[in-house]
C-alpha cells in the first residue's frame, strides 16, 4: 500500500490522526512517572539473624552454616555470601539478573522456615529482606525549634510520622536522633546480696507485677460481667514501693535495693544538622512510586505541619527529587536546543521557512507519539529514556529530509505538486524504511542484554525505536501531504531561497564539484584508496589501548558521604567527639550547603556517617569529585580510625555491586586469610589510582573470655548459661516490661547500678548467687582473660573468605585492574587457597560482554534487513564496509575529550551500527536505480548518485550531529552520564560519513568488477 498516495488523497484523515496522536500523547506524558533511572530491582536477598551473646565463631557454626546449607539450593542463585559477627549473622543471596525476585524471596523464606527449627532456641527469628534502591530514603529532614529534643521526638513520633505515612507512595518513615522516655531500674548488687535476693528473682517479680490479667466472665442476675485483674503500674512511686521479697526484717521494697529512674534516652543514631542536635525524619518511597511526586507531597505536608506547629521548623537535609528534576529539566533543555540547531541546519539547506517547518514538524509529532508507547510499556521519564529521545532528535528528521528533498527535486523537473509528492515519496520510501529498520535492528538486541546493562538500556532502546518508527510514519504520510497543501504550484523551493541559504547553496555546489573530482580520482586509484583507509584503521586500532574502560561515568549528584569507623569497641562519646571535629574542619568549605551527621549509624557506636549536600552545580566552580578529594585531605590522621569519602550514587548501584575493586581470597584458616589479605592490600595500595584500600580483617576486637572451671562450677550447679546471663545483666540493661501513661507506652529496662564503672577486677570479685543459694565470686568459678577475636567471619559460596576492597580515583577502573592483576600474577598462594575478582570490575566485564553480544547480533540483523531491502547479498556487503570506519571516530572522539569507554558510551557504538549504514543505503539504492534501470554506465551512475545524494546525506548527518551536540557538551545536571553516548555517536558519525562518501563508491566498483568477472566465467562454463 502506498501510504503517501493514500495520505495525499485523504488529507483530513491524516490531520485527524495527527491530532489524536497529539491528544493521547499529551495525556500519556502528563501521567508518566519521573525518576532518575529506570525502575529495577537488584537481584539480592538478605537473611539477617540475631544470636545474642554469641561470638563470630559460634554464630558461624551454629547459625550461618546451617542457613547457608539450606539456602544454597534456592533456584536461580548465582552466589551466596555471609558475615558472622558478634550476636549477628548476615547472609546475602545474589541471584541471576532477570530472576523473579518476588518468587525468589518467597522461596528463600520457605527455606529459612524449614531450617529455623534446627537453630538454637535463643536464636532470633531470621528476617528475610529483598534489597533494592528504594530502601534508600528519598528525602530527609532535620527538625528543630524552641522545644526540647524530647518534646520534638514525641511530636515527630505521634504527629509527623502518622501524617507522612498516609501520603500516597510513602513506604516508610524513620525517626532518628532526639530522645525517648524510658523507665530504668538499676539495682545495687551489694544490697541485693545482703538481702539474700537474686537478680532473676527481682526481674521476675517486676515483670509479673506489671500486668492486667483477664479472668474470664461471670453472669450475675441478668448481667454478664467480664473479669480483669488490674496490675499495671500507675506511677513511678508505685514501682519504687513494689515489694520484691522479704526476710526476718519484713518486706523488702524495690527502692531499698536500687533506684527507679524516669529518664530520656538518646535515640541512636544520634542526629545532627549543621553542627546542632536534631530529630531526623527519613522517608522511603514505594517501589513503583514517582520520586518527584512523593517528595513534593512530603514537602507540602511538612509545610502544613509547620503552619500547625508554630514552634517547630523543618530543614531539608537531602532530597533526591532535586537532582532528579534538575537532570530531567537539563535533558529536556538539551533536546530543545538540539532540535533548534537541527531546524537551523534545515533552513540553511532548504532556504525556505515553509519547507523547514514541514520537516521540523516530524520532531514534535514523533516525540509525542513516543510518549504514548513509553506510557503503555510502563516505563518512566528518566535519565535514559529522555536521553534516548534527545539522542534521536537529529535522527527523527532524517526520513523527512530525504523524502522532502526528493519531492522538491521532482517538482523542479516539472512535476505537478500531487504528482511530485507521490513520485518523490514513492521513489525513496524503500530506502528510508530500510534505513530506519537498520537503526531499529541495531537497538533491538539491547532488549535481550542481561545484567544491569540490560535493565538500564532496554528502556532507552525501546524509546529510540518508538521515536524512529514514529518519525518514519510521519515522513511517509504527513510530509507529502504538507508539501501539497503548504507549497503551491509554481513555487520552486530549491531556487527561491533567502540570502544566507543561497550562500550556503553556493558553498554546497562548490563542495559537490570538489566531491565529483575526488570521486573520479578515487575510482581511478581504487587500490590506493583502500590501502589508505586500511592504514588509517590500523593506526586507530593501535591508539585504542590509550582509551580507558569504566563501568558507569561518575555523576555529580551534589552529595558527598563521609563514613567514619573508630577502633572496635569505642564508646559513642568518642565517635561523637570525632564527628564534631570533622564538622569543624569542613565548615570552611564554601561548596557545602549543609551537613547531616548520624553518630552510631548501623547500630554500631564506633561508626558514623556524615552526608554533605553541596550547593547547586551551577553555583559552584568545583565539581563534587574535586570537593571530595579536598575533604579527604582534611581528615585527621588518627591511628585505628578509617575514613571513607565517596560521591553519592543516586541509584544505589555502587552500594549494591560493591566497591570498584574487590578481591576475594578463599580458604579455611582465618589466620592465613588475614595474612594473605594484608599482603594483597599492600600490593593494591602500591598501584596508582587506588584509594581507601581496606580488608575484611579490620582491627581485631578485644574481648574478655570467661573460661569456666567445670568441676568447681558443677558443685554449685552453675552452667555457662548462668554466668553468661549474670554478666549480661551486669554490662547492659534488659527490656523486661512496659510502662503506660496517657495512652503512650515506654520501655522498662532492668540492670545493675554502676555498670559504667565496671572493670575486669570488679567483674572477677562480683558475687553471684548460684542455683544452690550460695554467694560465690566469679573468680571462684571461672578464669577471666583478655584476648583478641575476629570482628567478623566472612564466607562466600560456603567457604571462609577474606576480602580486599578499594576504590579508584584519578584513573579508569580497567587500567588500574590491569596493573593490579599484573602485580598479582607473581603472588604465591598456599595450596587450597583461591583468588577471585569481584565488585564493579566484575560487573563491568559482564556488562561489556553482554553489550558486545548485542552489537554483534545487531550487525547481523542490520545486514539481514539490508539484504531483504536490496534482494541481494552483495549490496548490503558493500554498505557494511562503513562500520569499521566508525571505529576511527569513536576512538579519536574518546581520546580528544578524555572520556573513558563506559557501558553508556558503548550504547553510542550500538547506535552507530544502525545509523552509519543509512548513508550507504541511500547512495547504493540510487546507484542501482541509475545503473540497472536508467541505463547509466556504472561509473556514471556512481558519480551521479554521489552528486545527487550528497545534499541529503550532509543534511541528515549535520542534523543528527547538531541534535546530539548539546548532550555531548556535558552541561547541566546528569551530563556526565549522557555525554559519553553523544560523544561516541558524533565522532563515529562524522568520520564514517566523510569516509563513506569515498569508500562506498570504490567498494561498489570493485565488487561489481568481481561480480561481472564471476558472471562472465559462469556464462562461459555454461555455454561450453
Amino acid at each position: 500500500m502506498n501510504l503517501s498516495k493514500l495520505g495525499i488523497k485523504r488529507p483530513v484523515t491524516i490531520l485527524m490522526a495527527v491530532l489524536i496522536v497529539i491528544l493521547i500523547g499529551s495525556i500519556s506524558f502528563s501521567r508518566l512517572p519521573i525518576d532518575l533511572y529506570p525502575d529495577f530491582e537488584f537481584p539480592v536477598v538478605l537473611v539477617s539473624t540475631s544470636y545474642n551473646g554469641a561470638g563470630p565463631h559460634e554464630v558461624e557454626s551454629m547459625v550461618t552454616r546451617n542457613l547457608e546449607s539450606a539456602l544454597s539450593t534456592v533456584d536461580g542463585l548465582e552466589s551466596i555470601s555471609s558475615t558472622s559477627r558478634y550476636g549477628h549473622s548476615e547472609i546475602i543471596l545474589m541471584f541471576d539478573w532477570g530472576v523473579d525476585m518476588d518468587f525468589a524471596a518467597l522461596e528463600t523464606r520457605e527455606m529459612v522456615d524449614l531450617v529455623s527449627e534446627q537453630l538454637p532456641n535463643d536464636v532470633g527469628k531470621p528476617i528475610v529482606l529483598q534489597l533494592n534502591p528504594n530502601m534508600m530514603p528519598i528525602i530527609q529532614f532535620g527538625m528543630s525549634g524552641d522545644l526540647t529534643l524530647t518534646e520534638m521526638t514525641e511530636i515527630a513520633e505521634t504527629n509527623v510520622l502518622n501524617q507522612l505515612e498516609r501520603i500516597e507512595g510513602v513506604a516508610n518513615v524513620d525517626i532518628g536522633g532526639g530522645y525517648e522516655r524510658q523507665i530504668e531500674i538499676l539495682v545495687d548488687p551489694y544490697k541485693v546480696n545482703s538481702y539474700g535476693l537474686s537478680y532473676e528473682q527481682i526481674m521476675e517479680v517486676i515483670s509479673a507485677s506489671n500486668l492486667d490479667v483477664s479472668g474470664g466472665e461471670i453472669i450475675d442476675g441478668e448481667r454478664r460481667y467480664g473479669i480483669r485483674t488490674l496490675g499495671e503500674f500507675q506511677s513511678i512511686e508505685e514501682i519504687e514501693e513494689l515489694i520484691i521479697g522479704s526476710n526476718q526484717g519484713g518486706p523488702i521494697k524495690l527502692k531499698e535495693v536500687g533506684r527507679v529512674n524516669d529518664i530520656n534516652q538518646e535515640i541512636q543514631p544520634l542526629s545532627r544538622l549543621n553542627g546542632e542536635p536534631t530529630v531526623s525524619i527519613s522517608v522511603q518511597k514505594e517501589s513503583d512510586a514517582n520520586t518527584v511526586a512523593v517528595s513534593q507531597a512530603v514537602i507540602k505536608e511538612i509545610q502544613s505541619i509547620e503552619e500547625t506547629l508554630s514552634n517547630v521548623t523543618f530543614e531539608v537535609a537531602m532530597d533526591q527529587s532535586e537532582i532528579v528534576q534538575d537532570t530531567i529539566d537539563s535533558i529536556v533543555e538539551m533536546a530543545i536546543i538540539g532540535a533548534i540547531l537541527a531546524m537551523i541546519i534545515l533552513y540553511l539547506f532548504l532556504g525556505n521557512f515553509k519547507a523547514t517547518i514541514i520537516v521540523g514538524l516530524s520532531i514534535p509529532i514523533s516525540v509525542i507519539a513516543t510518549f504514548i508507547l513509553v506510557y503503555f510499556r510502563g516505563d518512566s521519564l528518566n535519565l535514559l529514556t529522555l536521553g534516548g529521545l534527545a539522542l534521536g532528535i537529529g535522527m527523527m528528521v532524517d526520513s523527512a529530509i530525504v523524502i522532502l528533498e526528493n519531492i522538491f527535486r521532482k517538482r523542479e523537473l516539472g512535476a505537478e505538486p500531487v504528482e511530485g509528492a507521490e513520485e518523490g515519496a514513492k521513489e525513496v520510501t524503500g530506502a528510508i524504511i530500510a534505513a530506519t529498520l537498520t537503526t531499529v535492528a541495531a537497538f533491538l538486541p539491547v532488549v535481550f542484554v542481561e545484567g544491569i546493562a540490560g535493565l538500564l538500556f532496554a528502556p532507552l532502546s525501546w524509546t529510540v525505536t518508538f521515536s524512529l518508527i514514529g518519525s518514519l510514519v510521519v515522513a511517509i504520510t504527513v510530509i507529502p501531504v504538507l508539501t501539497v497543501k503548504l507549497v503551491p504550484k509554481g513555487t520552486n523551493i530549491l531556487k527561491e531561497k533567502a540570502k544566507i541559504p543561497k550562500m550556503v547553496d553556493g558553498l554546497l555546489n562548490k563542495l559537490i564539484a570538489f566531491y565529483e573530482k575526488v570521486l573520479k580520482n578515487g575510482l581511478k586509484r581504487r587500490f590506493i584508496v583502500m590501502l589508505t583507509l586500511v592504514g588509517i584503521i590500523v593506526l586507530t586500532v593501535l591508539l585504542s589501548p590509550l582509551v580507558g574502560f569504566d563501568f558507569l561515568p561518575a555523576m555529580d549528584t551534589g552529595e558527598i558521604v563521609i563514613q567514619v569507623e573508630l577502633p572496635k569497641g569505642s564508646p559513642i562519646s568518642n565517635t561523637a567527639d570525632l564527628v564534631f571535629d570533622i564538622e569543624d574542619r569542613i565548615s570552611e568549605v564554601p561548596e557545602i550547603n549543609n551537613v547531616f551527621s548520624q553518630i552510631g549509624s548501623g547500630g554500631n557506636e564506633e561508626e558514623a556517617t556524615l552526608n554533605l549536600k553541596l550547593v547547586p552545580e551551577r553555583e559552584r566552580e568545583k565539581d563534587a569529585f574535586v570537593v571530595a578529594n579536598e575533604i579527604r585531605e582534611m581528615m585527621p590522621n588518627l591511628p585505628g580510625v578509617d575514613f571513607l569519602v565517596v560521591e553519592q550514587d543516586m541509584a544505589g548501584t555502587a552500594t549494591a555491586l560493591g566497591d570498584d575493586i574487590e578481591i576475594a581470597i578463599r580458604g579455611n584458616s582465618l589466620e592465613t586469610l588475614e595474612v594473605l589479605s594484608e599482603e594483597i592490600a599492600d600490593i593494591v595500595r602500591s598501584v596508582e589510582g587506588t584509594t581507601e584500600v581496606s580488608t575484611s580483617f579490620d582491627e581485631p576486637r578485644y574481648e574478655i573470655q570467661i573460661e569456666l572451671d567445670r568441676d568447681r562450677a558443677q558443685t554449685f550447679g552453675v552452667t555457662p548459661y548462668h554466668i553468661g546471663s549474670f554478666i549480661s545483666l551486669m554490662t547492659d540493661t534488659q527490656l523486661i516490661s512496659f510502662y503506660r501513661e496517657d495512652g503512650e507506652e515506654y520501655n522498662i529496662r532492668y540492670g545493675f547500678d554502676g555498670k559504667e564503672n565496671l572493670s575486669i577486677d570488679t567483674i572477677q570479685t562480683m558475687l553471684m548467687r548460684t542455683p544452690t543459694g550460695d554467694l560465690v565470686p566469679i573468680e571462684e568459678l571461672a578464669t577471666l582473660t583478655i584476648a583478641q577475636a575476629p570482628e567478623q567471619i566472612s564466607r562466600e559460596n560456603q567457604m571462609r573468605t577474606g576480602f580486599v576492597n578499594a576504590n579508584v580515583s584519578g584513573r579508569d577502573l580497567s587500567s588500574v585492574m590491569v596493573d593490579v592483576e599484573e602485580l598479582m600474577s607473581d603472588f604465591d598462594l598456599p595450596d587450597n587457597y583461591f583468588i577471585d575478582y569481584a565488585g564493579l570490575y566484575e560487573e563491568m566485564n559482564y556488562a561489556f560482554t553482554e553489550l558486545i553480544f548485542a552489537l554483534g547480533l545487531g550487525i547481523i540483523l542490520v545486514y539481514m534487513v539490508m539484504a531483504a531491502q536490496f534482494e541481494s547479498l552483495l549490496y548490503p556487503f558493500i554498505i557494511m564496509f562503513t562500520l569499521p570506519l566508525t571505529l576511527i571516530g569513536v576512538i579519536l572522539s574518546l581520546l580528544l575529550t578524555n572520556t573513558t569507554l563506559s557501558i553508556i558510551a558503548f550504547v553510542g557504538i550500538i547506535t552507530l551500527a544502525g545509523i552509519v549504514v543509512n548513508n550507504g543505503i541511500v547512495m547504493v539504492d540510487y546507484i542501482n536505480l541509475l545503473y540497472h534501470q536508467k541505463g547509466f554506465s556504472r561509473n556514471e551512475a556512481i558519480i551521479e548518485a554521489g552528486k545527487t545524494r550528497l545534499r541529503p546525506i550532509l543534511m541528515t548527518t549535520l542534523t543528527t550531529v547538531l541534535g546530539m551536540f548539546p548532550m555531548a557538551l556535558g552541561i547541566g545536571e546528569g551530563a556526565e552520564v549522557r555525554a559519553p553516548m553523544a560523544i561516541v555517536t558524533i565522532g563515529g558519525l562524522i568520520t564514517s560519513t566523510i569516509l563513506t562518501l569515498i569508500l562506498v563508491p570504490v567498494i561498489y566498483s570493485l565488487l561489481d568488477d568481481l561480480r561481472l568477472f564471476i558472471s562472465k566465467k559462469y556464462n562461459k562454463i555454461k555455454t561450453s
